[in-house]
């Protein structure tokens, strides 16, 4: 799980840092940099806490989960952004949704699922 997670979790980063890439390049009228955090509305500083936990997780806990390696994977992928570009490249708008980016749907995704998963756990 260990390995499968990491390779996922790269395969993530270069998917959401090449898509990041190309709407600059190509379409850089869609994109907006974020210099907050989650969808603009946290300070940008809470996203390298929560890599920060998620690494101490891994470590320390030794767990492995699948999907904690898509959130952490996911959450690299917006802090390069920040060292980068000085904020997250967003370019994904969908109605009065804040607008986003691939990394953002991963940790969305990976964090319901986690949860999912690990109260599906505690009611066995």
């Amino acid at each position: 799980m260990f390995n499968k997670g990491i390779l996922f979790g790269f395969g993530i980063l270069i998917f959401d840092q090449v898509s990041k890439f190309l709407v600059l390049r190509f379409f850089p009228n869609l994109v907006l940099l974020n210099q907050n955090g989650s969808w603009g509305v946290l300070p940008w500083w809470t996203s390298i806490i929560g890599i920060v936990f998620l690494g101490f997780y891994i470590f320390y806990k030794k767990y492995y989960n699948f999907l904690i390696f898509v959130i952490l994977f996911a959450g690299l992928s917006n802090l390069f952004d920040r060292v980068l570009y000085n904020g997250v490249v967003d370019f994904i708008k969908i109605g009065n949704f804040p607008v986003f980016n691939f990394a953002d749907v991963f940790i969305s995704l990976g964090v319901v699922m986690l949860i999912y998963k690990e109260s599906k756990i505690e009611n066995k």
